[in-house]
């Protein structure tokens, strides 16, 4: 409740800057944020979406960007997400390198990741080279009492040359 409460107060204090810069920016804001709330409701959290919504999530922060919104304009210079196109590597091809890089950088069993893990993906690029697009694959415990003993796995893909980064929530401590 408190994230959607949050959300609500965000979009709130949004729109009413919006109104008194500009009307006509705010109806297209209002509009705009309608759309990531009822698709939030439908998909859930922004990681768990499809490509194409979170494609979609980027072209609507580009229109919102040129229209002016700083905000959107900050996050469409970060990251832009994207779906692969032909000569692209395809999800699940994205999806069995990560696992087996996983598995050869980990100590992790096979039936362990494929049993007790979910996988959430990105396609994107990055401020730091828009022409090099790049594969997030996401390995998150099903069960967060899991957390503990399995651990989190991140791997980020290059899609051009398929050189992996990988990283486990236990790398980072210590």
């Amino acid at each position: 409740m408190k994230g959607i409460l949050k959300r609500l107060t965000l979009t709130a204090l949004i729109l009413a800057t919006a109104i008194a810069a500009s009307p006509s920016m705010a109806e297209g804001l209002y509009s705009g944020y309608a759309f990531i709330n009822e698709r939030h409701e439908e998909l859930g959290d922004f990681d768990t979406w499809p490509l194409e919504e979170k494609a979609a999530f980027s072209e609507w922060q580009r229109e919102l960007a040129e229209q002016g919104d700083k905000d959107a304009q900050y996050e469409i210079s970060a990251v832009v997400y994207g779906v692969p196109g032909e000569d692209n590597m395809t999800l699940e091809e994205a999806v069995e390198l990560a696992r087996q890089g996983i598995l050869a950088k980990y100590a992790v069993k096979a039936e362990v990741l494929l049993g007790k893990f979910k996988v959430e993906a990105s396609y994107f690029t990055h401020f730091m080279d828009y022409e090099v697009p790049l594969w997030m694959i996401d390995f998150r415990v099903k069960d967060y009492d899991d957390m503990m003993d399995l651990g989190h796995y991140l791997v980020y893909i290059f899609d051009q040359t398929r050189e992996m980064e990988l990283y486990n929530a236990a790398d980072s401590v210590g």
